[in-house]
């Protein structure tokens, strides 16, 4: 077995947690020796480490194990305060529980003293302390060679885009040169968190009133950022890619395109000369003027220090009549608060939801709380960001010649987890980015034409990549080419050459997440290490299967998690309890949180997602009439809507009639939830358990007979069992949990509603 299959194996897994425990045992042991020869300072140094160590250690070298050459490749140009926002996110990766800990140091410290005891004891002491060293510097070693690997691979990045951008375009000719555009590229700015895509706070008022009231306004709602990282992220979306006769792949900035064309272009950045930024923007920006010193070997504009966003957006949009700016923003990118001006931001309302009820259970309280300031922090950067590109469209909207805006993010943040935008610790929302085109009234009358295309466009629910943004400034700008260009603009219908994002050299090889899903074979035919990917797989398969299933998001009992199910699945699924006149979103045992179903249904009506409703207690008739009361109001808000009655349903089901026929008179599907104990046993072994397939049988004719359900819903366990009840298969039938790896292997023709297995999603409550 080669070393690259060997760390991605359980046991060096468990490698990795022995090692560290040496190694806070080795630095206890050295501190015992130390204080009894009263080298006090040098030993209390060495404890603290030991503690610290078997605190983190494990989960650092298990995190750094999943890092890539994209994640060193941040170090070039090595900016401190991004190093510090960096280090803030380890909060999530260290979430191990402080009495775990307590048990790790006080076991190590335990084993340490034994073996003082004994090394004091013996006279060749000398032997066990080379020994201990030796196992210290085994753990340096392995620690070394991964992140000398992952360094390699990091210069092997930079290797690739000076082959890849070698050549200089040609054969490219403007065909009009009456344009102004403006293409703003924003820098961590997700649309999960963003009020013009859905999200229940409103963090973008003036986008949205720009799009209810401007009809040159078009937002795509499906587009992927290519990485979570700037360089290899905008080293696709700003290039154009075609095809030679060696069959190889030339690609071009394009700056260097716009300028080969006869056009001219400008750029101007906020960003700071340093991480992946700096390594792409030679090749991408060569050919943009900019205001830097020649012998200058980096672009960008970070030159006064401090500027903010909007400072640099005056000068930009004074000289962006006659040619193409390019602008790249900073506000997005973490500290938050620290890379905007916070006169320009709104802060936003508190919410009278529990932390839990926000970001979930799984976090220690401590992480909790950072990640909840976070969370805000982010969301009043985003209310910067809204005002500053509503500016600049009301800019290009007063012109009269014919201007075009471009918005798009080179990738997206992770708030709700602190993750932030990193690789190694995906998760979907990293690579949801907004992208909004805006049409001035002189071009929409003098071009309608190529309005039209991209209005239409912007409607359908289809898959777009970054790298479909130089094509449609091209084409926007009347650029044509004797080149055949493979990536097709943002208003194709053709399939992408290339359909997949957060391809990555890691030691285990390259990893990446492929959209073109393969019904034979589901994921298996890309190879994907590192973070959460289960929600954008949930995503792919939701694309590729929801015109004949609802694919369905477990548990969105917290409002982080409602809202990357409503972004990546067109159905919702939550727990409610009736409490008195509140209807509460959480599972019992667990207690309520202060999230209701309104909070959910505020985030499903702008997708329009459908509903699974879990509700818990409405076997008890007044709970099951306040619900319905609710439905009656709200319905329309959302998507297709599911209401999943209780096992015990059955049992005083005449009490439940009136309430059933009501729910359904408004085409809203009810369902009954067979119980999974029996209708299990059943399915295991018929003959052995005719008991529980009586029982299974008898309230599935109970539910049957009543009227009042639509469909059945069952624990997938039992599917060999419910297919044998007479007159189970009049109704339709809903299940749960799904590997969304294999579903590819399930029988969806059985089924409509669809609940995917979302057991790691880290926002879980």
């Amino acid at each position: 077995m080669e070393f690259a299959e060997f760390i991605s194996t359980p046991e060096f897994e468990k490698l990795l947690k022995l090692s560290s425990r040496l190694f806070s045992f080795i630095l206890m042991t050295f501190a015992l020796l130390l204080g009894a020869k009263r080298k006090y300072i040098f030993a209390s140094l060495l404890a603290v480490l030991s503690i610290l160590s078997a605190r983190y250690l494990s989960a650092i070298l298990l995190w750094s194990r999943e890092l890539g050459g994209d994640s060193f490749l941040e170090t070039n140009n090595f900016d401190f305060d991004d190093a510090l926002f960096f280090l803030s996110t380890f909060t999530e990766i260290t979430k191990q529980k402080l009495s775990k800990s307590i048990q790790i140091i006080v076991a190590t410290t335990v084993v340490a003293y034994v073996a003082y005891i004994v090394i004091k004891k013996r006279k060749n002491t000398y032997i066990y302390i080379c020994a201990l060293i030796l196992i210290a510097l085994a753990q340096i070693l392995l620690m070394g060679y991964a992140s000398y690997y992952q360094f390699k691979l990091s210069r092997e990045i930079i290797y690739q885009l000076e082959k890849d951008f070698s050549t200089a375009p040609s054969g490219f000719a403007a065909t009009k040169n009456d344009i102004d555009m403006f293409v703003y590229i924003g820098e961590s700015t997700s649309s999960l968190n963003m009020s013009l895509y859905g999200y229940p706070v409103s963090t973008t008022p003036r986008l949205d009133a720009l799009y209810r009231n401007e009809i040159g306004f078009l937002r795509f709602d499906e587009v992927r950022s290519t990485h979570t990282h700037t360089s290899p992220s905008l080293a696709r979306a700003l290039a154009i890619s075609a095809p030679q006769k060696n069959k190889e792949l030339a690609y071009w900035g394009i700056a260097s395109v716009i300028k080969q064309s006869g056009l001219r272009s400008k750029l101007y950045s906020v960003q700071p000369l340093n991480g992946s930024f700096a390594a792409s923007s030679r090749f991408i920006f060569s050919g943009a003027d900019f205001d830097l010193a020649k012998e200058d070997k980096l672009l960008g504009n970070h030159s006064i220090p401090k500027l903010k966003d909007h400072q640099l957006l005056e000068k930009a949009l004074q000289d962006s009549r006659g040619g193409v700016v390019l602008f790249h923003s900073y506000a997005g990118h973490g500290d938050y608060l620290k890379n905007i001006d916070t006169s320009l931001s709104s802060t936003l309302p508190n919410t009278t939801i529990s932390t839990q009820g926000i970001i979930g259970s799984s976090f220690t309280q401590d992480v909790a709380n950072s990640i909840r300031l976070s969370a805000a922090d982010y969301d009043r950067a985003i209310t910067y960001i809204d005002r500053n590109i509503a500016h600049a469209i009301e800019n290009l909207k007063s012109r009269n010649k014919p201007s075009v805006f471009i918005y798009f993010s080179d990738h997206g943040d992770s708030s709700f987890t602190l993750r932030g935008h990193d690789s190694s610790r995906f998760i979907d929302e990293m690579s949801t980015v907004p992208m909004i085109l805006y049409f001035n009234d002189s071009y929409r009358n003098k071009y309608p034409e190529v309005f039209n295309r991209y209005k239409k466009s912007s409607t359908s629910r289809a898959t777009k990549f970054l790298d479909q943004v130089s094509p449609t400034i091209l084409d926007i700008l009347g650029i044509t080419s004797t080149q055949a260009i493979d990536v097709p603009s943002l208003d194709s219908i053709n399939k992408h050459p290339r359909p997949y994002i957060l391809e990555r050299d890691t030691i285990y090889g390259k990893s990446k997440i492929v959209f073109d899903y393969d019904s034979k074979n589901g994921f298996l035919q890309s190879k994907f290490v590192s973070g959460t990917p289960e929600p954008t797989y949930i995503s792919i398969i939701d694309k590729q299967f929801n015109h004949e299933n609802k694919i369905c998001y477990h548990r969105s009992n917290s409002v982080a998690k409602a809202l990357r199910a409503a972004s990546v699945a067109s159905c919702i699924e939550f727990d409610l309890v009736v409490d008195g006149d509140n209807l509460n979103v959480y599972h019992p045992p667990s207690g309520s949180t202060g999230f209701r179903i309104e909070h959910i249904f505020n985030i499903a009506q702008h997708r329009k997602n459908s509903l699974w409703i879990d509700a818990k207690n409405i076997n008890d008739s007044a709970a099951c009439e306040k619900l319905t009361s609710y439905l009656e109001k709200n319905h329309k808000r959302a998507g297709e809507i599911l209401v999943e009655f209780p096992p015990k349903s059955v049992d005083n089901i005449s009490t439940l009639l009136s309430c059933g026929q009501k729910l359904k008179a408004l085409k809203i599907r009810t369902s009954y939830y067979v119980p999974t104990d029996t209708l299990t046993s059943c399915a295991e072994d018929s003959s052995q358990n005719n008991g529980a397939c009586r029982d299974a049988n008898s309230s599935v004719q109970k539910a049957i007979s009543s009227g009042i359900f639509t469909d059945l819903s069952f624990d997938f366990s039992g599917y060999a069992a419910i297919k044998k009840i007479k007159g189970a298969e009049a109704l339709k039938w809903n299940t749960w949990t799904v590997d969304a790896k294999k579903i590819h292997l399930f029988p969806r023709q059985d089924f409509d509603f669809i609940i995917m297995d979302t057991s790691s999603d880290p926002n879980t409550y």
